[in-house]
C-alpha cells in the first residue's frame, strides 16, 4: 500500500491522471488512507490528494466526499 500510494502521488501530477483518478473513484480510497497508522502512507495519500485538488472538478469531488473535514481533523 505504501508503494502504491507513493506511485499514485507521483502520477497524480499529470493532468490526465488527475481526471482518471476521479473517474475511477480513486479519490475516496486516498481519503481513507489518510487514517492509516503508517505515516508514509498518510503522506503519500495527502500528496496525491493535493495533486488531484489542482483540478476544479476534483475539488468539488473532494468537498462532496468530506475531504476538507478529513484534513481539518488532522490538525487536532
Amino acid at each position: 500500500v505504501e508503494n502504491a500510494s507513493g506511485t499514485i502521488w507521483n502520477c497524480a501530477s499529470v493532468p490526465e491522471v488527475k481526471v482518471l483518478l476521479r473517474k475511477i473513484n480513486g479519490i475516496q480510497p486516498l481519503l481513507r488512507l489518510i487514517y492509516s497508522k503508517n505515516e508514509n502512507i498518510q503522506e503519500n495519500a495527502a500528496g496525491a490528494i493535493r495533486n488531484c485538488a489542482m483540478n476544479d472538478q476534483n475539488k468539488n469531488t473532494l468537498r462532496e466526499l468530506g475531504g476538507v473535514k478529513v484534513f481539518v481533523n488532522l490538525l487536532d
